[in-house]
């Protein structure tokens, strides 16, 4: 009597480990899962920030342009006058 009840127990115990086990196993899935999603969105994000950058790098850079011509037709027209 007293090794059928220790029987069950142990397999008991063992059947409650391999539950834990998946339960492990099917959690660090969805966190290695989770992560590839965020190191995506991150890089996403910094390619976002990068052409941002860009855009706003060539817009200064077409804004001084346009200031520099405007003062070299200036000071065409003070030459002139």
């Amino acid at each position: 009597m007293v090794m059928t009840v220790s029987a069950v127990i142990v397999v008991g115990l063992i059947g409650f480990n391999l539950c834990q086990l998946g339960s492990y196993s099917f959690d660090l899935r969805r966190l290695d899962a989770r992560m590839q999603e965020v190191e995506a969105q991150m890089q996403h994000l910094r390619n976002d920030m990068t052409n941002f950058s860009r855009h706003q790098l060539d817009a200064l850079w077409l804004r001084a342009q346009q200031e520099v011509d405007r003062e070299i037709v200036r000071a065409r027209e003070r030459n002139r006058g």
